[in-house]
This record gives structure tokens, C-alpha cells and sequence, in this order.
């Protein structure tokens, strides 16, 4: 798939390109904005991304399975977003994790860049590429993260739900 230019009124352009494993340090802190606070709650401590439960979402990129886009800022040539696809095998789950065959679907745009349909271009690009490999993505959101009607827009329905996290599932179109 070749990248796409993505233009916006009023915003810079960007490419969306693969995710490599040169670009491992944005990986890491794409994660760190991808974790869903709550309005009013503290920031998490920048390290939270160190730890085994969110480390497993970034570190080792590369493997097997791993498909990933990126959105990088043609006029700074800086990455501003990222949306990737990680399977997991034996306990080494993460927290949508629904099957070993199913990959778990993480999405992050930079807090200064969001809504300007960045998110959303990364995850269309994404399910797009991963319609031809996998049956189904799934995903785990809070139960109060607005990103949920984004989610749903793509497909995705509950599956499960567990205290406040609902997993969803999209099967492949």
C-alpha cells in the first residue's frame, strides 16, 4: 500500500507511512498517549510505559504479526500518531486480548494534535491493511472514553466488559 497524503484546512499535511523498528522510541511514546485519563485525573507518571503490562504494547516491535501505521508531520518531519496491531501468544496477553489469532489494536495521536483527523486516518489505513491478513481486530477502551463512538464508526462491538474496560471486536469486511 503506498503512503497517503492527508490534508486538513487550516492544519500541516502528513504521510502515513509503516511503522519500522527504527521508529521503537516514537512507538514508546505513542503508548504513553494512548492511555485513556479521565478528565480531571492526573497525568500517569511517564515511566507507566515501562512496566510489563504496557511495555508488551511497544517493546520488540518488529515480530511476527506486528502491522503498524504512522502519521508524521510533513512540515517538521515529525510523527504525530500512531495506530498498530500486536498478537499474543501464551500468557503474554494484552488487555483487549480475545484470541492468539485476533490482534490487539492500539491507537495514539499526540494530545496537541488531536482532532484533526489524524486518529481516524490511522485506523482506516490500519483495519484497512489488516482486513487482508487477520479475521477480526479487537481492542480494549474505558467505558467512558469518547474514542468508543470512534470505535464503533469502525465496526467494533462489545465483546466483553470488565470493570471499566470494554473490549471490542471488528471482524474483517
Amino acid at each position: 500500500m503506498h503512503p497517503m497524503i492527508m490534508s486538513r484546512s487550516n492544519t500541516p499535511d502528513f504521510i502515513i507511512r509503516t511503522i519500522e523498528t527504527a521508529d521503537i522510541d516514537f512507538l514508546k511514546t505513542a503508548m504513553y498517549h494512548a492511555i485513556f485519563i479521565p478528565p480531571g485525573s492526573p497525568p500517569c507518571p511517564e515511566n507507566i510505559v515501562d512496566t510489563p503490562e504496557i511495555s508488551r504494547y511497544w517493546r520488540g516491535w518488529g515480530r511476527t504479526g506486528d502491522i503498524g501505521v504512522m502519521a508524521v508531520n510533513t512540515g517538521a518531519d515529525a510523527p504525530v500518531g500512531a495506530a498498530w496491531l500486536r498478537l499474543w501468544s501464551g500468557s503474554n496477553r494484552g488487555y483487549g486480548f480475545i484470541s492468539h489469532d485476533i490482534p490487539e489494536m492500539s491507537v495514539s495521536v499526540i494530545p496537541n494534535m488531536r482532532g484533526r483527523g489524524i486518529g481516524t486516518t490511522l485506523i482506516g489505513d490500519l483495519l484497512t491493511r489488516a482486513d487482508d491478513r487477520f479475521d477480526a481486530v479487537s481492542l480494549s477502551v474505558d467505558k467512558v472514553n469518547p474514542a468508543i463512538s470512534l470505535y464503533t464508526g469502525f465496526g467494533f462491538v462489545p465483546w466483553n466488559r470488565d470493570g471499566d474496560s470494554i473490549t471490542m471486536i471488528r471482524h474483517s469486511q
